[in-house]
């Protein structure tokens, strides 16, 4: 008998359960929906966020540019070009910091697809040509992260396509707005 209560106490005291603990739940959103204006997908991009571990985010963006109609260049009165790209970062991100202040330390790929052609002023296109390229990306950045929303301010190295049609690495700086839920 003396054996049992001994055995009983001790498995009180070592298992946890028996105690009347309250543990208080946080909500953690693990999900998130983001704005980029620059950065990694130039010039403007939305971004899906999953927070796969308190620290490390895995990211799917798109952002796409039609050239034509920022950059038109006229050829004469008979052509006008048929420029642009989409692109779909694909990045991994580590959070480094506490409370709702954080760097950002960014690395990943990104597809770019680019687009080159004419087109006649009656609207046939002329010469369209698809362009595909594997893009590595790596960025540093501060992000602020309250409840729901949060920003960053980010600067990236990526490769661009130039005017002058030569791809390029440049450091591209970047901010964002974005909701968890």
């Amino acid at each position: 008998m003396r054996i049992g209560i001994i055995i009983l106490v001790l498995f009180i005291f070592v298992h946890p359960g028996f105690a009347q603990e309250t543990v208080e739940r946080q909500i953690t959103r693990n999900h998130s929906i983001s704005l980029e204006l620059l950065g990694t997908s130039m010039p403007y991009s939305i971004s899906y966020a999953y927070l796969i571990h308190p620290k490390y985010e895995i990211k799917l963006g798109f952002g796409i540019l039609n050239l034509d109609d920022i950059f038109s260049i006229h050829w004469g009165d008979k052509y006008d070009n048929l420029n642009g790209w989409m692109n779909f970062p694909l990045i991994l991100t580590k959070l480094i910091g506490n409370h709702r202040h954080f760097l950002e330390l960014n690395a990943g790929l990104r597809l770019d697809s680019v687009r080159y052609g004419l087109r006649s002023s009656s609207g046939e296109i002329l010469g369209n040509e698809w362009k595909y390229y594997m893009v590595p990306i790596v960025g540093l950045g501060y992000r602020y992260s309250g409840k729901r929303m949060f920003y960053f301010i980010r600067a990236s190295t990526t490769e661009h396509e130039l005017r002058t049609g030569k791809r390029e690495y440049q450091i591209a700086g970047g901010i964002g707005l974005g909701v968890k839920f």
